[in-house]
């Protein structure tokens, strides 16, 4: 599903979104209806409920499509993961 999203939707706008410098908001938004934002919470908390193992298999497969999408799906784990911790 991952793979199928990110090189039919991700890949075609890759090129475009790093000559832009411009923030991917409807990639984000995509990512997030999939629940690939955060994929590794747990359901409860609104994430995905997924694995480590099947956290990395999905940002490796938005990295080979676009890796500023990718960037943008890993980074923002910084600062939820203080909160998911420690809040």
């Amino acid at each position: 599903m991952v793979r199928k999203f990110a090189m039919g939707v991700l890949a075609p706008k890759a090129a475009a979104i790093d000559e832009s410098n411009e923030f991917p908001m409807d990639n984000v938004k995509e990512l997030a209806k999939m629940d690939l934002m955060g994929i590794a919470y747990p359901e409860e908390h609104g994430g995905g409920g997924a694995d480590p193992i099947s956290e990395a298999i999905a940002v490796e497969e938005v990295s080979a499509a676009c890796m500023s999408t990718a960037s943008i799906m890993t980074a923002h784990y910084l600062g939820f993961d203080a909160l998911y911790l420690r809040g």
